[in-house]
């Protein structure tokens, strides 16, 4: 997204910001803190997330990435680390 600041006598600032989006998934297959450092690192690698918590009680991963980041692209991630990933 652009955001367009106009000043008074013609001055005007535009830049870009990154719209982001916080989901919360399930994730499947995790055991202990272990999976869970797995899984948080999986998803952190995925480029655009920019924070996530893992929760092995609530077998959850909250995420909070750019807007273009895709679910698919998160799934095969962490498919890729040995675990399950659906939308909760």
């Amino acid at each position: 997204m652009i955001i367009l600041e106009i000043y008074p006598r013609g001055v005007y600032n535009a830049y870009e910001v990154n719209v982001m989006k916080l989901t919360t998934y399930s994730v499947e297959g995790m055991s202990c803190m272990h999976c869970v450092h797995h899984v948080t690192m999986a998803l952190k690698d995925v480029q655009g997330v920019n924070d996530v918590k893992v929760s092995l009680s609530e077998k959850t991963a909250l995420v909070n990435a750019d807007e273009s980041v895709s679910f698919e692209a998160l799934k095969a991630a962490v498919e890729d680390a040995g675990y399950q990933l659906a939308a909760k």
